[in-house]
């Protein structure tokens, strides 16, 4: 039988996902907030119960990064999950693909999911079209990045600025200099 009472009046069990790139100290706060106000928000509502809460410090483009995620997507199959929260679609995810099908692994189990930041819920009928237009849009953002990070090296070089590369993880080389 379907709940229709207002989500905030349903005896929920509540998640919260966060998720930052970096270990810069700006994006440590970030999360220690956000872990801060989801704790409080759970906490403030009578009918919702701390589900957990599930932190990373990785970048949102490999699912096999993120053992966090993978550890609530699994709490949700085994039906312990019956909201999750989150700040920003991005912090869910930058791979368009994997996340589409996250998502819809979600729904499929009847998982609500709340985007804070854009104001959209799971269920609602213009989440498919919108969802897909934002991961397509955060994952060219963390592509540019990264490309933009993989030029940028080289040129410090031709240009003869001095910098630091870790050769284990970084590797290119200039053809015209061969």
């Amino acid at each position: 039988m379907q709940d229709h009472r207002p989500i905030k009046l349903r005896h929920l069990r509540v998640a919260v996902y966060c998720r930052v790139s970096t270990e810069l100290e700006k994006q440590i706060s970030s999360i220690e907030l956000q872990e801060r106000h989801y704790s409080q928000l759970i906490s403030g509502n009578p009918h919702w119960e701390n589900a957990g809460i599930f932190l990373e410090r990785t970048t949102g483009l490999n699912l096999k990064e993120r053992p966090e995620f993978r550890r609530m997507i699994a709490q949700c199959r085994k039906k312990r999950i019956d909201l999750i929260l989150t700040k920003p679609i991005s912090r869910f995810g930058r791979n368009t693909l994997d996340m589409l099908r996250s998502l819809q692994d979600l729904h499929s189990l009847g998982v609500e999911v709340y985007f804070e930041q854009e104001d959209m819920w799971l269920s609602e009928q213009r989440i498919q079209i919108l969802l897909t237009a934002y991961c397509a849009l955060a994952q060219a953002e963390s592509e540019a990045g990264k490309m933009h990070r993989r030029k940028s090296i080289p040129a410090m070089f031709y240009r003869h600025e001095d910098c630091k590369i870790d050769t284990e993880k970084t590797s290119f080389f200039r053809h015209d200099l061969i």
